[in-house]
């Protein structure tokens, strides 16, 4: 009986190997960089300079943070030779994630993130993918009323010495031009 099981985990092993049509790209190893705020906590407002954030009412329910390749341009440039800030092929941090509005008045929110070297400049910022029309350098923008819950990505340029990375939410009452 035992070896009928070798032979079985034999077979079906030898088969996964010949059944690969593509050779499996090895995930990159997700960075050791302290994301804030922690899921369950309210997205700080961002302010130039400051240290202290006021709390918005959009709730970070959960994300999940990766390392990968880009598969396409993001924020646009006026240079002819280096069109984007973000160039397909190079590699960049996708945060993914879901918030739920709690706000009363305000149901159109931005969604961006900006990542510290470990003296704690900024040394990058997010772009996300927008409302059509948006600046991508403006976030991730788009529309939740009161209690609705929305996913979010936002992509940020690789670097090696992001130490952390702050996650920001704008609340506003209308659309933004």
């Amino acid at each position: 009986m035992k070896a009928l099981g070798i032979i079985s985990t034999a077979i079906i092993s030898t088969l996964l190997i010949i059944g690969c049509t593509q050779p499996i790209e090895k995930p990159e190893k997700a960075p050791q960089i302290e994301i804030f705020p922690s899921a369950g906590s309210y997205l700080p407002k961002y302010e130039r300079f400051a240290t202290v954030y006021d709390k918005t009412n959009l709730l970070l329910i959960n994300f999940s943070v990766r390392v990968t390749k880009a598969e396409k341009g993001y924020g646009s440039t006026m240079d002819r030779e280096k069109p984007y800030e973000i160039m397909p092929g190079d590699r960049i941090i996708v945060i993914e994630g879901w918030v739920r509005n709690e706000d009363e008045e305000t149901e159109y929110l931005v969604l961006t993130a900006r990542g510290y070297d470990s003296s704690g400049n900024e040394i990058v910022r997010s772009y996300g993918l927008g409302a059509p029309g948006t600046a991508p350098w403006m976030g991730d923008y788009f529309r939740l009323g009161k209690g609705e819950e929305g996913k979010f990505r936002l992509v940020l340029k690789h670097n090696d010495r992001i130490s952390t990375i702050r996650i920001f939410a704008d609340l506003y009452k209308m659309p933004i031009p």
